[in-house]
């Protein structure tokens, strides 16, 4: 299982670090609370709309892994329920409000997730 966790880990900053990449090639912000400049739907944003999220869950997924602790897979669901509510649809409300048409026609694209 620690084989695992340490797998999971590592694809989660593959994942985050390929998506900062991205954002920061399209001249975006990164950082959630500074404006975004460009809606950014290339790379790894042409298969999930929140890679850096799914990167984070991955990374508390592998601790969860790598300390065998069912308490961690509690832990998951609820950082997986308040990314959702808490952050991510107060993100797309801002993006649609920013971007539009080309958001809209993005989300019928792009999963959310995974």
């Amino acid at each position: 299982m620690r084989a695992l966790g340490v797998i999971t880990g590592l694809a989660a900053f593959a994942l985050a670090g390929l998506a900062a990449w991205t954002m920061h090639r399209a001249k975006t912000a990164i950082e959630p609370w500074k404006p975004s400049t460009n809606l950014v739907t290339t790379g790894i944003f042409g298969r999930t709309r929140n890679p850096i999220y799914v990167g984070l869950l991955l990374l508390l997924a592998g601790f969860g892994l790598w300390f065998g602790s069912p308490g961690i897979a509690l832990m998951w669901l609820v950082a997986a329920s308040v990314l959702h509510v808490g952050v991510v649809r107060r993100e797309e409300r801002y993006l649609q409000t920013i971007f539009g048409q080309e958001f809209r026609d993005y989300t019928a694209r792009v999963r959310r997730w995974l």
